[in-house]
């Protein structure tokens, strides 16, 4: 039984002629990574800062699109993420999708942050002490 391969291809949808928009590739560097606003469109290498990534792949024999957004760094993960997800499906593995609502790790981290910044504020106001008993003075100078 022959393996079947599966892939996702990372483009960008990008504007080559006077009305005329396509899906062209992306260029990468020699480190594999993505180079920001960098297409191949006819074999040579164009920089274009508008239109946005997408990914797409087959699924069942039809052909899929996702958009991605328009920074290189962020679309690369996602291809990465779902080529991962394709490669799982393949081998059988069961894959959970994704759940609206949850939490990301970022907002995470920045909650727990907000919160201990809070507790550490509250600690700091129970230790400065009681306030001034109404019967004392205000200190002439003060007022």
């Amino acid at each position: 039984m022959a393996s079947k391969t599966v892939s996702c291809n990372l483009t960008k949808y990008v504007k080559v002629g006077a009305n005329r928009w396509q899906y062209c590739p992306v260029s990468r560097g020699k480190t594999g990574r993505l180079k920001q606003d960098l297409v191949v469109v006819n074999g040579r290498a164009e920089h274009h800062p508008e239109g946005y990534y997408a990914l797409d792949w087959r699924e069942n024999g039809k052909r899929r699109r996702l958009t991605v957004g328009n920074i290189a760094a962020s679309a690369q993960q996602e291809q990465e993420r779902k080529n991962a997800i394709l490669k799982a499906q393949a081998m059988g593995i069961a894959v959970a999708p994704d759940m609206p609502g949850t939490l990301s790790v970022r907002e995470v981290c920045q909650e727990f942050l907000r919160k201990l910044v809070c507790s550490a504020l509250l600690r700091h106001i129970s230790n400065i002490g009681p306030p001034l008993p109404i019967s004392k003075k205000w200190p002439a100078s003060w007022t």
